[in-house]
C-alpha cells in the first residue's frame, strides 16, 4: 500500500465567541484548531465555533491514472485490465453525517472500474460525485481508499456493509450526532471528534486491507474552510496512481 497524505484536521478554521473575545482579546488572534490547542493547552476548555462557508461546497473524482508503479506492487505484468473501485469517507466539522462512497444499496457491478496501466479513466466525463455539495463547517476532510478487485462481487458488498456499520458503532458518529451542533462545542469536545475520526479511520483501512484482494492507494486530505473554494483541479500524483479531484460550489 502507499499513501498520499496532505492537510491536517489542525488546520480546521474555528473563532471564539464575541463574548469570550471580550474577555480574553487575544484569542481573537487564532483561527485554526492547531493555533487554540497550543495557546489553552494548560486553561480549562473553552467554547469554540466552526466557521462555515459561505457556499455549499462539493468534491467530485475527475479522472484516476494507473502509472507504471501499479505493476510493481501488485505484480499485474500480464493482466490488461485491473478491476479498480474506490471508497471514500469525507466529513467535517458540522453534525452532518459524513458522505460515504459507496453506500451499501449500491451494487458493485456499478462502481467497479476497469482500468489499464497507463491509462486514464475519466467516468465518462461525468466526475464521480464523493462530496454532495452542502455547507461546511471548519473544513472538510477527506479518505479516498482505492483498491483492486478480487472479482468476488460479493465480498465486496460485504467490505462497504462493514464500512456503514463500524461508522454507526463509532465514537464518531455519537460525537457528530449528539444534541447541539459542533459550531457550537468546546476544546475538548472537538478534540475528542478529531480522535475520534483518527479511530474510526484507522479501523476502516485496517478491515478493507484485510477483506480487499489488493490494497492499492490512500489519499489523506483536508481543505479549511478558510481557504478560497475557487472551482477547479486537485491533483495528487504518485508513482503508483494520479487522482484528480475537482471543488465545485452549488
Amino acid at each position: 500500500m502507499s499513501l498520499i497524505s496532505k492537510g491536517s484536521t489542525d488546520l480546521f478554521t474555528v473563532i471564539v465567541s464575541d463574548e469570550i473575545r471580550k474577555q480574553f482579546p487575544v484569542l481573537g488572534n487564532f483561527k485554526t484548531i492547531g493555533e487554540f490547542e497550543q495557546a489553552i493547552r494548560k486553561a480549562q476548555p473553552i467554547p469554540l465555533e466552526g466557521v462555515v462557508s459561505k457556499e455549499k461546497r462539493g468534491l467530485r473524482i475527475k479522472s484516476i491514472r494507473l502509472n507504471k508503479g501499479f505493476e510493481g506492487i501488485l505484480g499485474n505484468v500480464f493482466d490488461k485490465k485491473n478491476e479498480i473501485y474506490i471508497v471514500s469517507f469525507c466529513w467535517d466539522l458540522s453534525k452532518n453525517p459524513p458522505s460515504i462512497y459507496p453506500s451499501i444499496d449500491t451494487s458493485p457491478d456499478s462502481f467497479i472500474l476497469p482500468i489499464k496501466v497507463n491509462q486514464t479513466y475519466d467516468f465518462d466525463g461525468k466526475p464521480l460525485v464523493i462530496f454532495p455539495p452542502r455547507e461546511v463547517t471548519a473544513g472538510l476532510a477527506y479518505n479516498i481508499f482505492l483498491l483492486e478487485s478480487d472479482k468476488d462481487r460479493r465480498k465486496i458488498s460485504e467490505t462497504i456493509e462493514k464500512l456503514a456499520t463500524e461508522y454507526k458503532q463509532s465514537d464518531l458518529s455519537m460525537l457528530l450526532t449528539m444534541s447541539g451542533t459542533v459550531t457550537k462545542g468546546t476544546t475538548t469536545l472537538i478534540s475528542s471528534i478529531l480522535e475520534g475520526a483518527l479511530k474510526l479511520l484507522g479501523k476502516i483501512g485496517s478491515f478493507l486491507k484485510a477483506d480487499s484482494d489488493d490494497y492499492v492507494d490512500l489519499i489523506k486530505d483536508t481543505l479549511p474552510v478558510e481557504d478560497e473554494w475557487e472551482e477547479g483541479d486537485i491533483v495528487y500524483d504518485h508513482e503508483v496512481c494520479s487522482v484528480t479531484l475537482t471543488r465545485f460550489t452549488e
